[in-house]
């Protein structure tokens, strides 16, 4: 990669560090080649640091289908404490699907998502046997 890339933030590279996708320096790099405007790049990048990621473990206590066809996820923590994503407004069909696997195997999932003003955008999920936490 080109060394006149705008840097990436360091709080942005560690909030991102651990989720699937796009790695971020292959974006920086695709953002050097459209040849966007550097004050654009900054703006992207604080942008990405000032996402506030949460995550926790859990059970999947229930998988609701409304007649519009929205879909909710009823996750429980271990204190009891309970968190709503629907679909598909929060995740992707294969998040459900890992969802719905963990649910019908009694597994227990690990959940990375973003608290947002109307959503909880559902960056990663882990679906996993108790006791491999």
């Amino acid at each position: 990669m080109s060394s006149d890339n705008t840097p990436i933030p360091n709080k942005a590279l560690r909030r991102f560090e651990r989720v699937e996708g796009i790695p971020l320096p292959v974006i920086n790099e695709l953002f050097f080649r459209m040849q966007m405007p550097e004050n654009l790049q900054q703006a992207f990048w604080e942008q990405v640091a000032a996402k506030e990621w949460k995550e926790f473990t859990g059970r999947v206590q229930a998988i609701t289908i409304f007649k519009d066809g929205m879909t909710m996820v009823t996750v429980e923590d271990r204190h009891g404490n309970t968190t709503l994503f629907y679909h598909p407004r929060d995740m992707i069909d294969q998040q459900l699907d890992e969802f719905q696997r963990a649910q019908n195997h009694g597994l227990k999932v690990r959940v990375m998502y973003q608290e947002e003003a109307d959503r909880r955008p559902v960056n990663a999920i882990e679906a996993f046997v108790a006791g491999q936490e």
